[in-house]
């Protein structure tokens, strides 16, 4: 067999493991050039370039470990060096068809400088090319190469503006020569943890004390049994799963507190930084903790030992949707109103309590549509980035909805009913509010029993996904056809 030869299977297995991720990202960023709301759109798009070039980078190594595949791959009788150029090869192409059309679609709309505009964008990608698969292998895991990779340029960028002092601009040079460095070194490293890297994950040791510590022990010591509550155990195995939520609220917190040291010492003003990093932390945290739900479980393959529980399957998915929903109420938008209260300089003040309730409802569909993709997912990662395109897409399917069913809708009533027919905008068709929650809640509860389907089934096939899709998408067109139709007979 020849080289080329040889190397096809490699690149198609690459290609397989990363397109999905791929295309996701894509119709995230394309969702901005078929859609008239760019100010809905352009924020998701940009949050999708960002989480999605990091996620491709990790994923290059990081579904090896999802996919328990590392020991395979390392006992193929191929350099290391060439493996590992393969990978890069085929995230090198990917990488570069992101960036195109975010530089086409997103960045050309956005209102920053062209330089600016420039770095934000390529950032983004060294990250994903040199040190998304370096930290990957160092934690190993895709979750943590990932984020790390994501948040050094941010880090960098703060650092800069600090010492930039009245120097405008000074953050966006010291951040990109800093990534440049940063990279550099990550591509080195990179590929000396590749060729050093073995498949450890599969053994387990007995860790013990030694015996010169056991000297005062009897080994005739009866362990003593506690009787603790079915549902606590189950709370604290669901929290253990949000690890890395909680993780990066504690970073959050940590943020919050320099930003405040920043304004008490500096004359500058850091309050702009805690707010996006607000914005980002209540839309992507819910997201987050819900992907890891289900997904987690199955990642590191407990969920058949749970679901041999002498407890009925129903009730443990109970507990794990009101964990869901109570941390991200509680972290996710409870611990930032806290700070944006306390933080009068760093934050602003804290938003009026209606506010605060369209908030909690958005936060509930996010952590439930998660939820729904964490279900049908093995990582918590992969559940991640199929939520930003779930999210895009359910945005743009009640754009529509309500630019056409619902006025359509609207026109057949007011026909029928004999009365006059005009057109308005979208936001007149909205359904009353006891209809709303009705619809929301609703679909939640739908999201929340399909969820529980997929998520006790060992297979999830094809046709069954697609009929849930269905049945949702019809739930929230009726909902919407019933608003217009109750408008039209007022």
């Amino acid at each position: 067999m020849s080289a080329a030869a040889a190397l096809v299977p490699s690149v198609s297995k690459e290609v397989r493991a990363l397109v999905l991720p791929w295309v996701a990202c894509m119709a995230c960023m394309l969702a901005i050039a078929v859609t008239d709301s760019p100010h809905v759109f352009g924020p998701l798009a940009f949050i999708a370039y960002l989480v999605g070039t990091v996620a491709l980078g990790a994923f290059c190594i990081g579904h090896e470990y999802t996919g328990r595949t590392l020991s395979l791959l390392l006992t193929v009788p191929v350099r290391r060096e060439r493996l590992l150029a393969t990978k890069l090869g085929v995230l090198t192409g990917m990488l570069l068809t992101l960036w195109l059309v975010a530089d086409t679609f997103v960045f050309s709309r956005m209102p920053a400088p062209d330089d600016v505009k420039q770095v934000v964008s390529l950032v983004p990608l060294l990250c994903a090319l040199f040190l998304a698969p370096w930290l990957t292998m160092a934690c190993r895991s895709p979750i943590a190469g990932a984020v790390f990779a994501l948040t050094i340029p941010g880090v960098l960028g703060l650092v800069g503006d600090q010492m930039g002092f009245a120097q405008s601009g000074y953050w966006i040079t010291f951040m990109w020569y800093g990534t440049l460095g940063l990279c550099a070194v990550g591509g080195v490293m990179s590929l000396r943890a590749f060729t050093h890297l073995e498949a450890i994950e599969g053994f387990t040791q007995d860790v013990g004390l030694p015996q010169w510590l056991k000297a005062g022990t009897t080994d005739g010591a009866v362990t003593q049994l506690s009787r603790r509550h079915s549902i606590w155990l189950l709370v604290k195995k669901e929290a253990r799963l949000q690890q890395l939520p909680v993780a990066l609220t504690a970073l959050y917190v940590v943020e919050w507190i320099v930003v405040v040291s920043l304004d008490r010492v500096s004359d500058l003003r850091y309050g702009y930084l805690f707010s996006g990093l607000t914005l980002l932390h209540v839309g992507l945290l819910p997201l987050l903790i819900g992907s890891f739900a289900s997904a987690g479980e199955r990642q590191i393959d407990t969920l058949q030992s749970q679901l041999l529980l002498p407890m009925a399957a129903s009730k443990q998915w109970a507990v794990k949707a009101g964990v869901v929903f109570a941390l991200s109420i509680v972290i996710g938008i409870g611990l930032p109103a806290l700070l944006v209260s306390a933080a009068t300089s760093g934050g602003g003040n804290a938003p009026p309590l209606s506010e605060i309730g369209v908030v909690i409802i958005g936060v509930l569909l996010l952590a439930s549509g998660s939820l729904y993709i964490s279900s049908l997912c093995r990582s918590g990662l992969w559940a991640l980035l199929m939520s930003l395109p779930a999210v895009v897409g359910s945005a743009l399917f009640v754009q529509l909805g309500f630019a056409w069913l619902a006025h359509s809708s609207y026109v057949a009533v007011r026909s029928l009913a004999g009365k006059p027919v005009a057109r308005f905008p979208a936001f007149y068709y909205f359904p009353p509010r006891a209809l709303s929650y009705l619809i929301i809640f609703g679909l939640i509860a739908i999201a929340l029993r399909f969820a529980l389907i997929n998520h006790r089934s060992a297979d999830r096939p094809a046709k069954r996904v697609l009929m849930q899709v269905i049945v949702m998408a019809v739930f929230v067109a009726a909902g919407i056809a019933a608003g217009a139709a109750w408008q039209a007979l007022r």
